[in-house]
């Protein structure tokens, strides 16, 4: 789950860089303003194309290790983040 439009909709196949214009009619799912988890902290991962993003009561936390970027890790009791290079990569595959 990356994308929703102004309606709550889901696409489940755009794995693209965020577009924060709402091009498409599409943003974030965590920056839709209606959104019923807004109160609630969020740590999420598995979104590379996104990196690491605080904002909208969210935490992203992938950073791409697996293609050549870090392990990253927040501990929660005081927002602190933490990076480890990683030693392998390889490329992204297409769809």
């Amino acid at each position: 789950m990356r994308y929703c439009n102004r309606n709550g909709v889901l696409n489940l196949k755009n794995k693209g860089i965020p577009l924060w214009d709402m091009e498409n009619d599409e943003q974030p799912w965590f920056s839709l303003p209606n959104r019923a988890t807004r109160p609630a902290r969020i740590v999420f991962g598995h979104w590379s194309t996104l990196g690491y993003y605080i904002g909208h009561n969210v935490y992203a936390l992938d950073t791409g290790c697996l293609w050549g970027g870090a392990l990253t890790t927040l501990r929660l009791d005081d927002q602190q983040v933490f990076n480890v290079k990683c030693v392998g990569e390889r490329a992204p595959e297409e769809d």
